[in-house]
């Protein structure tokens, strides 16, 4: 399956309340950490995600995680080649 007809797939659904992965699903936090008035926004935004990150690190990639990062990955050796070759 390509990128772009994971990507349409994912799109089509539901607001996740969990993602499938290559070794079952992980269940997305409900409870997020509220925002705060005594902090700033980035200081929010971290705390969110610092929650959502936690969560991510208890499952496998998803598929389209591990196809993303292919692609990364084939981009940073091609560009790798570039820098290394001295073109210009």
């Amino acid at each position: 399956m390509q990128i772009e007809e994971v990507a349409i797939e994912h799109l089509k659904r539901k607001p996740h309340r969990e993602l499938d992965t290559r070794t079952g699903k992980v269940s997305l936090p409900t409870h997020l950490p509220p925002p705060s008035p005594l902090r700033t926004l980035q200081e929010n935004v971290f705390a969110r995600a610092s929650a959502l990150f936690e969560r991510a690190k208890q499952g496998s990639k998803t598929q389209i995680q591990e196809l993303l990062e292919a692609d990364v990955g084939k981009l940073r050796d091609a560009y790798a080649e570039v820098i290394q070759s001295g073109v210009p």
